[in-house]
């Protein structure tokens, strides 16, 4: 099997090219011109460059001769911060989503993969099923949204199997060292005192290798539709900052509450991920107690 797949230098791209290798499975990487490479090194995995534009005669020509039977879409321009709130979260990235599903059907794929994200729901105090009313708040979440429904229309329309993963809240190793958890280690491990919020947000949290195992068996069993890519299961933030500074020995005071919660804070963060389970057979592999070891393992010898 061949795999074709966009944004792999990425915290999730990077870990779907890692495992499709220890599955022997060939890839190729659609990067942007002057992007990094993945990390992964392999006879087995192939790069093909474009500029702004991914579907154009020369990349369809290009990709056609590695017959993909698949392709997974997580390129993505601005995943942090205030680049969530960028105009280019629509100009750029919902016309990308569009081109990989041409591109996709153009060099005959039987299946195509997006990567979404819990952020399409919006501010819920539930848990998540893939039939909640999303309400996005960013132009992050809104252009998630749109790209989600546009691409599986156009897959509909194409006769491709269409998959859409809304991906909730991911950690490991090689995650953005920003991130709450990776800023956690990092701080701890370095004697210092953690900038915090109160810290009583309720987070459904996904080790990175369990995410990537979603889109292998959804790949497996030519899966289509919306799909939760969660834990199912929920832990305060407070605990994670306590448990990582058990594990890193660190017997220093943490201080909550020295940062503000963000006006229209997420305070619940839970999704259902059933439907992937009852379809594809997957559950989480990893428990947070190993997951954090492993992360704390990677940022602390980096």
């Amino acid at each position: 099997m061949t795999i074709a797949i966009t944004g792999s230098s990425g915290f999730l791209g990077n870990a779907l090219v890692k495992l499709f290798l220890q599955k022997e499975i060939e890839i190729v990487c659609l990067i942007r011109k002057q992007s990094k490479y993945s990390s992964n090194r392999s006879d087995k995995v192939k790069f093909i460059e474009y500029d702004n534009k991914l579907y154009c005669s020369e990349i369809v020509e290009k990709l056609s001769e590695f017959k993909p039977e698949a392709f997974i879409h997580c390129a993505w321009k601005g995943t942090f911060g205030k680049a969530r709130d960028e105009y280019y979260q629509f100009s750029e990235n919902i016309p990308l989503t569009i081109d990989s599903v041409l591109l996709a059907n153009a060099v005959g794929c039987n299946q195509w993969i997006g990567a979404g994200s819990q952020a399409e729901y919006g501010n819920k105090r539930n848990q998540i099923f893939e039939n909640e009313i999303c309400e996005p708040q960013s132009l992050y979440g809104k252009a998630k949204l749109v790209s989600g429904i546009t691409a599986l229309e156009l897959c509909t329309q194409l006769n491709i199997k269409g998959v859409w993963n809304r991906i909730f809240s991911l950690y490991g190793p090689g995650d953005n060292e920003d991130y709450f958890i990776p800023y956690v280690i990092k701080s701890l491990s370095s004697n210092l005192v953690p900038k915090l919020t109160g810290c009583e947000q309720i987070w459904d949290y996904l080790y990175i290798d369990d995410a990537a195992t979603a889109f292998y068996k959804q790949i497996n069993n030519s899966c289509e539709g919306i799909f939760n890519i969660c834990s199912g299961k929920t832990i305060v933030l407070k605990e994670i900052v306590l448990l990582i500074q058990k594990m890193i020995k660190n017997n220093s005071s943490v201080i909550f509450g020295d940062i503000p919660y963000l006006k229209n804070q997420t305070m619940m963060l839970w999704g259902n991920c059933d439907k992937l389970k009852s379809l594809t057979g997957w559950e989480s592999a990893t428990n947070l107690e190993n997951g954090l070891d492993q992360t704390i393992n990677y940022f602390t010898n980096k």
